[in-house]
């Protein structure tokens, strides 16, 4: 098992009173399966998924990552977590505008002193068929290719675990589907958690769950 979160509870201040975002929220997922988080915009998927990477703790529960609690783990033994073992894909890409796509890519790289990162990053993005882009800037690429260029950053460090927020959500229908089918493809091997408000999205995951309220259920549509 890659991932085991028990009874995650997180709540904001809001003014003068706390609003509960997650509530006793519980799944597991199995080596190479991948689940989507289904729920409306506001429902507390993307807290969930900055709690899944240690980006945000929760108010209580705990996570395990690989049979370990991320709540005995440090900020140091977390950001050095989402730099090797878990890929972070984000919605609106977060590439550093000065640095190209491959550059993008060899930079975590790098700063784990991996050898031959170019040659490592230029296999990546000949997965998600940037290879002749790979000079390009992010202001010189498509969205499109700008989120194919974040999923070959999240792909580099052949990480264990894909968290996913929205991955297709800023893109037209076609361009989302065309790096949707990529990001399936490339992580057939890997556990992922992809959080989305489309349907169709979440039917091509393994399992689906619903979130609502601050409540995760089985998912029955």
């Amino acid at each position: 098992m890659i991932l085991e979160v028990k009874k995650i509870k997180k709540n904001y201040q809001q003014a003068q009173r706390a609003i509960q975002v997650l509530k006793d929220v519980s799944f597991k997922l199995d080596d190479g399966k991948s689940l989507a988080i289904l729920g409306k915009s506001g429902s507390g998927k993307s807290t969930l998924l900055a709690i899944l990477s240690g980006l945000v703790g929760p108010d209580s529960g705990d996570i395990s990552f690989l049979g370990e609690s991320l709540s005995k783990k440090n900020e140091d033994d977390l950001t050095q977590l989402r730099a090797s073992k878990i890929g972070i894909i984000f919605q609106q890409y977060h590439l550093l505008a000065h640095l190209t796509a491959l550059e993008n890519v060899t930079l975590s790289l790098e700063i784990n002193k991996i050898a031959n990162p170019i040659q490592k990053a230029m296999k990546v993005l000949e997965q998600v068929g940037l290879k002749d882009r790979s000079e390009h800037f992010p202001y010189q690429l498509s969205g499109g290719e700008q989120q194919r260029v974040a999923i070959a950053r999240s792909l580099v460090m052949n990480p264990e675990l894909i968290l996913a927020d929205e991955p297709s959500g800023s893109l037209d229908s076609e361009t989302g589907t065309h790096v949707m089918d990529i990001l399936f493809n490339v992580t057939k091997s890997k556990g992922m958690v992809l959080v989305t408000h489309n349907k169709d999205l979440a039917h091509r995951c393994d399992h689906i769950l619903y979130l609502e309220k601050g409540v995760l259920s089985e998912y029955s549509g």
